[in-house]
């Protein structure tokens, strides 16, 4: 069943639009304060509530710093919602009091705060260190302690932003799987599996595919759905 299930996403992912020159999405290769944003905000919520975010923080950053809010790390993300007065004032300055769960969810805004605070400790303040130890498990259960991060989905798109190849098995995903699949749902980690198991299969056709792009054509399409 495993293996028809794989053969199946390979299909899909062939017949996505663009292939076989699927490109990888672009992200924030030295920002690790966006990188942290995006990845927490955009849980369980359509995608244009996170730009709507990204756009209310940009615009807060003191003008002549706007150039680097691509380059902020997580300590300078600690700063900012310090600054703007702690985390409820932070959702009050990018219009946004989503929470990670409706049920007894923390505002996003406390779960950013609190995973900037965890890379901080570690040591991780930029996306090029988040590259060299993202494999560590130290680093990894650092980001599951924080509030609503448990699934790890988040943690799986913090490192695709940061550049590191990956998948994330968030619902467009879960469901890209399961509709390749003839599935009525597929869980999130049997959708990371067959993603990458899929991408092993592809890889062998185009050495130049890279999981990142695989990932952001299959959630586009979903997306577009």
């Amino acid at each position: 069943m495993a293996d028809d299930i794989e053969t199946a996403v390979a299909a899909a992912c062939r017949a996505l639009p663009g292939w076989p020159n699927l490109t990888a999405p672009t992200g924030y290769p030295d920002g690790l304060a966006l990188c942290i944003v995006d990845s927490i905000w955009s849980m369980g919520v359509r995608y244009g509530a996170v730009e709507n975010v990204l756009r209310e923080y940009r615009t807060w950053l003191d003008p002549r710093q706007r150039s680097l809010a691509d380059r902020r790390s997580a300590t300078e993300l600690v700063t900012d919602i310090e600054t703007a007065g702690g985390p409820a004032a932070f959702a009050d300055l990018v219009k946004n009091h989503g929470r990670t769960s409706t049920r007894n969810g923390v505002l996003k805004s406390e779960a950013v705060y609190e995973a900037a605070i965890a890379l901080s400790r570690l040591g991780v303040t930029t996306t090029s260190r988040l590259r060299e130890v993202f494999a560590e498990p130290e680093v990894e259960e650092a980001w599951r302690r924080v509030h609503g991060q448990r699934s790890g989905i988040s943690w799986h798109y913090l490192r695709i932003l940061a550049g590191i190849e990956d998948i994330k098995a968030d619902r467009m995903i879960c469901r890209f799987v399961a509709t390749a699949s003839g599935q009525s749902a597929v869980a999130p980690a049997a959708a990371y599996r067959a993603m990458h198991d899929a991408y092993d299969i592809l890889r062998a056709e185009n050495p130049a595919l890279t999981l990142r792009a695989i990932d952001n054509a299959a959630w586009q399409s979903q997306r577009r759905r």
